[in-house]
C-alpha cells in the first residue's frame, strides 16, 4: 500500500509557531497584511482568493485585502494600484493572482511588484521561495524521502511550480528532467523514480506509464489516482496535500515579509528554508539544508548526519 503524503500534520504543527509570530508583531504595533490583485472573473481564482486564502489569512490574524478588476481593466489602472501598494508601509505582501487575461502582459505586471513584497517569489529579484516549491520540498522532508541518486522528472514548465522547482533542485546539485506538457511522450516517464506534475490537466499522468514504486507528487490534480496510487511507493492525494500547504507557506512568507520590513532593513541573507529536514545528502552522508539568499543564490548548511538506512533506501 502506498504512503499518502498529506500535509495536515505539518500545518497543525507549524501553525502554532506562525500565530505566535503574528501576535509578536501585533504587540509591536504591526499587523501583517497581504494584498491580492486579481483581474477577470475566473471562478477558480475567485474561490481560491475570496474563500480559501482570505479565511486562512484572517484566522492567523493577517489582514487580507483583495483588489478585483474587470476583465477589460486597463494596464495603467492595474499598474497604479500595484505601485501604490509598493509604497504603502501598511501593506507587507503583494500577490498577482494568476492567470491574468491574455490582453495583459503577465511578465510586465508581475515585475511591477516590489521584490521585498513579492511573497509568491515570481520576480527575478524576489528573495522568497515560491510557496508551492516550499510545499513540495517540505512534504518530501516530512516523510523522509531523499532525492539523492534518484531520477526526477517534472511535468509542466509553469512559472508557479515547474520552472522554480527545477531551479531549486538544480541548486541542490540534482538534475531534474523537465517535460513540456503540450508535447511530451508519456512513455518517457517510465524510468523516473520521482515524478512531480503541475499542468492542470486531470488524468494526464496514468499508472501504465510509470514504474512500480514511483514517488508521485501532484501539484494540480494531474495524476490518474485509480491507476497511479496502487503502484506508487508514495503519492500526494488530490486534497489535503500540496494545496493547503502552499497557502500556509504563502502566509508564512507574508509574516516573514512583515518581520523584515519591521526591522527597517533589506531582507536578511537567509530566508525561506526550502526544507527544515534533509532531502539531499552530500558524499559524506551529511544532511544539506537549502536556503535562498536575497540575490536568489543558494546557501547550503550541513546539519545532522542522516540515518544510514534512509540513505541506502534512497539509493
Amino acid at each position: 500500500m502506498s504512503i499518502h503524503l498529506t500535509s495536515h500534520t505539518i500545518i497543525d504543527r507549524e501553525r502554532v509557531n506562525l500565530i505566535a509570530r503574528v501576535h509578536s508583531l501585533i504587540q509591536h504595533g504591526i499587523q501583517p497584511r497581504l494584498d491580492v490583485v486579481m483581474v477577470g472573473d475566473d471562478p477558480k481564482s475567485r474561490l481560491y482568493v475570496d474563500k480559501i486564502k482570505r479565511q486562512q489569512a484572517e484566522d492567523l490574524g493577517i489582514i487580507f485585502r483583495s483588489h478585483h478588476f474587470n476583465q477589460d481593466a486597463s494596464p495603467d489602472r492595474i499598474k497604479e494600484i500595484i505601485l501604490s501598494l509598493n509604497q504603502n508601509p501598511d501593506c507587507h505582501a503583494i500577490i498577482i493572482q494568476l492567470p491574468l487575461p491574455e490582453s495583459l502582459d503577465t511578465e510586465t505586471i508581475l515585475n511591477l511588484v516590489k521584490p521585498q513584497k513579492d511573497v509568491d517569489g515570481l520576480t527575478a529579484q524576489s528573495p522568497f521561495t515560491p510557496p508551492t516549491v516550499l510545499s513540495i520540498m517540505q512534504l518530501l522532508s516530512e516523510y523522509e524521502i531523499t532525492l539523492t541518486n534518484q531520477k526526477i522528472g517534472i511535468v509542466g514548465q509553469g512559472r508557479l511550480v515547474g520552472l522554480p522547482l527545477a531551479n531549486t533542485l538544480r541548486r541542490l546539485g540534482l538534475k531534474p528532467e523537465l517535460f513540456d506538457e503540450a508535447n511530451f511522450n508519456p512513455n518517457s516517464l517510465r524510468e523516473l523514480d520521482v515524478i512531480i506534475s503541475a499542468t492542470g490537466q486531470p488524468g494526464l499522468i496514468q499508472g501504465q506509464y510509470l514504474k512500480p514504486e514511483v514517488i508521485a507528487l501532484d501539484a494540480d490534480r494531474d495524476l490518474d489516482w485509480p491507476t497511479v496510487e496502487p503502484i506508487a511507493r508514495a503519492i500526494t492525494p488530490s486534497q489535503g496535500a500540496i494545496g493547503p500547504l502552499t497557502v500556509f507557506f504563502l502566509l508564512e512568507n507574508t509574516v516573514l515579509a512583515a518581520e523584515e520590513q519591521a526591522a527597517n532593513g533589506t531582507l536578511s541573507p537567509v530566508l525561506s528554508p526550502v526544507s527544515a529536514l534533509p532531502v539531499v545528502t552530500d558524499e559524506s552522508g551529511l544532511a544539506i539544508n537549502h536556503y535562498q539568499d536575497a540575490s536568489g543564490a543558494a546557501i547550503y548548511q550541513t546539519s545532522q548526519t542522516l540515518d544510514q538506512d534512509l540513505i541506502e533506501d534512497a539509493e
